[in-house]
């Protein structure tokens, strides 16, 4: 009876599966109801400080340019400390005849061909190989000799590939040394699913070969289509504001927009075009353009949708992996003494009017040494005495203003910066060392411009600003353009260049003595999909042989190949190469502004 009766207690307190389920059920919209609640009050959050951060954070009185504020400039400490008090690096760097391998321009490669595309039959870097083709029985070289490899491009059935296009990168390294070097000319496109490249054999020792996958022709095809149907990939916004910024609207910006009411920003002298949506606030017109932003959130959201499902997964298995190497490494020979052709003695020193080549240089202990001319490792005493009474003027995106930084940071303790905080990625920004002359001083190029609100007033045409310049053979000018033009046409770059070369042009008339530097574009990363359609190291390489080709004939600019210098570089690809990178290009810049110390 007991029992019985416990039996039936548990029934009757036991809740019915429905009551369960329901009882579930109301948790799980009550913990959902609470979720959303959460992610609504941080998008309120963030679209607030978006449409109004510039009345939020700006209204504060931000520091004039002309009053010094000495702020500690850091950068990443690495193996090797360039510009040092004294050089210790023993190394002599000995001559090669060079190569004459030919360029290929990247968008002129064919690569359209009837095939399905998917991710079974593009280019794998898993099943792809790289073979040393004249390798001897003793897989030996003699200095100087040329080292061929052989790359066959295969898809993920180990099926070798019928066609061309894919993007490689090749480079012979030597991590005993910390050497490391690009090769000849361009990567061969036998149109056949083979490839070759040509490499110097630049230093004795072992090397190895090593060659990576940076994107497929399948996925170069959609970054060329992509870029073709949808010229403007980044999204940008304009602020329209009263004086007081109480009034205010956000709307979008860019080279070309297609709105029943548009605001013309076009710089009259340059002709760059900017267009941002006329605000629909009446009370507010297209000169109450007050600031300019873009939302990286937004643009990736953009670039994703550009591409179908089926042309995302291309891109899951293409980010810069290395292809298996077959036989990849062998030995250099070192010469004997009278065999040596010492680099000094068949360089040029580093001026104006040169022939560019490839390689450009290579690593040695981590120092680059050119095969321009005759570069120089400066020390700090060496480098304070180069710039003395000089006025060294940088122009363009955030891999010149490194240049900036790396100087200000490494002269003297006695320069002085102005550097508030407002100012530090896109200027002005300015460094001076009294006690010498020196002038250090970076402004950003005008748009396209990816960066936190900042007021138009500051942005400042390039081209522009070199014309108001004084004729003086102090004045180094250096310059940037290719980052943030990389998710725009190749015809937009190529006018902006023009309308710079110009500029060049003009100011040369005025000042024939004076130096002007462009830094080519560098390698970068691009991790994912969106990154990949409007930062690729493709699209970016293809905007740097647009600017040789236009600076090609011009002998009073001096082109500084970076490309070579971060590519062959053994440190991952980064917008922002780390210091070891940034102290030799710098040892380059100094080289040509004072080509007596080579």
């Amino acid at each position: 009876m007991s029992r019985h009766t416990t039996t039936r207690k548990r029934q009757t307190t036991a809740m019915p599966l429905r009551h369960q389920f329901c009882y579930h059920c109301t948790l799980c919209m009550e913990f959902s109801f609470y979720i959303l609640v959460v992610l609504s009050v941080c998008s309120t959050i963030y679209l607030y400080f978006f449409f109004n951060g510039p009345t939020v954070l700006y209204q504060q009185q931000r520091t004039n340019i002309d009053s010094v504020q000495v702020l500690p400039m850091t950068f990443e400490v690495d193996r090797v400390n360039i510009l040092p008090d004294e050089v210790t690096d023993d190394y002599t760097q000995l001559y090669c005849p060079p190569s004459f391998r030919p360029r290929q321009t990247l968008n002129t490669i064919p690569n359209r061909h009837n095939h399905d595309g998917t991710l079974e039959n593009a280019t794998s870097h898993l099943t792809s190989t790289v073979t040393i083709s004249n390798l001897n029985s003793e897989r030996t070289y003699n200095l100087c000799d040329e080292i061929i490899i052989k790359i066959e491009a295969r898809n993920l059935y180990g099926q070798r590939k019928k066609y061309g296009g894919d993007y490689f990168r090749a480079n012979m390294y030597s991590f005993s040394n910390a050497a490391a070097v690009s090769q000849n000319g361009d990567i061969v496109d036998n149109q056949d699913g083979t490839y070759t490249a040509y490499f110097t054999a630049w230093w004795p020792g072992s090397v190895i070969v090593q060659v990576v996958l940076v994107h497929s022709s399948e996925v170069v095809q959609i970054i060329k289509d992509v870029r073709e149907r949808h010229p403007q990939r980044f999204v940008y916004f304009g602020m329209f504001a009263s004086s007081d910024f109480e009034i205010h609207e956000v709307t979008r910006c860019h080279v070309r927009i297609e709105a029943e009411k548009v605001c013309n920003f076009t710089d009259i002298k340059t002709g760059s075009p900017w267009f941002c949506v006329a605000p629909s606030n009446p009370v507010l017109t297209c000169s109450d353009w007050k600031m300019h932003t873009t939302n990286s959130t937004m643009a990736k959201q953009l670039a994703d949708s550009l591409v179908t499902k089926h042309q995302a997964k291309l891109f899951r298995l293409q980010y810069k992996f290395p292809i298996q190497g077959l036989d990849y490494f062998a030995y250099i020979k070192s010469p004997t003494d009278e065999n040596k052709l010492i680099a000094k003695n068949y360089l040029p020193k580093c001026m104006r009017g040169l022939p560019l080549v490839k390689p450009s240089g290579y690593y040695y202990n981590d120092v680059w040494y050119s095969n321009v001319c005759r570069s120089h490792q400066y020390t700090i005493k060496e480098a304070e005495s180069c710039l003395r009474n000089k006025e060294i003027l940088f122009y363009g995106d955030s891999t010149i203003r490194q240049w900036f930084e790396f100087l200000s940071s490494k002269l003297s303790n006695t320069i002085e910066t102005t550097d508030a905080l407002y100012y530090m990625k896109v200027g002005p920004r300015k460094a001076y060392d009294s006690s010498r002359n020196i002038l250090l001083y970076y402004i950003h190029h005008a748009y396209p411009i990816r960066n936190s609100w900042m007021y138009v007033s500051e942005i400042l045409h390039v081209a522009n600003a070199i014309d108001e310049l004084p004729s003086s053979p102090n004045t180094v000018i250096c310059l940037s353009l290719w980052a943030h033009f990389t998710a725009t046409s190749v015809q937009y770059y190529r006018q902006r260049l023009l309308a710079l070369r110009a500029a060049i042009d003009r100011y040369h008339k005025r000042s024939p003595d004076s130096l002007v530097v462009i830094k080519s574009a560098n390698t970068r990363e691009h991790p994912n999909l969106s990154m990949s359609l409007y930062t690729s190291d493709w699209l970016a390489e293809d905007l740097d042989q647009e600017m040789r080709e236009i600076f090609s004939g011009c002998s009073k600019v001096v082109i500084l190949d970076v490309w070579d210098m971060t590519a062959s570089h053994e440190s991952k690809d980064r917008v922002h190469p780390p210091e070891i990178i940034v102290a030799n290009e710098i040892n380059m810049l100094l080289s040509y502004i004072c080509p007596q110390y080579g």
